[in-house]
């Protein structure tokens, strides 16, 4: 196993919204060791990656994350808050 360099902040934040699936695909294709993540709660238990503790300052909305079911969120968001299993699997998982 080879050290790790590169570790990028929430993805590739400058040039995708940070902590979704095509931010940590785009850090990973620009040679990117590793990506740091943020995980939160939603009410229902699902881990899922956002930094706030709300969605406002990404996606405008005010509610706190633990008040907000899964699928609440991804009502709110698209898919853009994407859940830590879906991350796991879009970057092959664990390194």
């Amino acid at each position: 196993m080879r050290p790790v360099t590169a570790v990028a902040h929430r993805g590739d934040p400058y040039r995708v919204r940070e902590n979704t699936l095509a931010s940590l695909r785009s850090a990973l294709g620009r040679g990117a060791d590793a990506v740091e993540i943020d995980v939160r709660l939603t009410r229902d238990g699902v881990p899922v990656l956002l930094h706030d503790a709300t969605l406002k300052r990404l996606w405008k909305h005010e509610r706190p994350l633990a008040a907000l079911s899964r699928d609440e969120v991804r009502g709110l968001t698209g898919d853009g808050v994407p859940t830590l299993a879906d991350a796991l699997a879009a970057t092959g998982g664990s390194r």
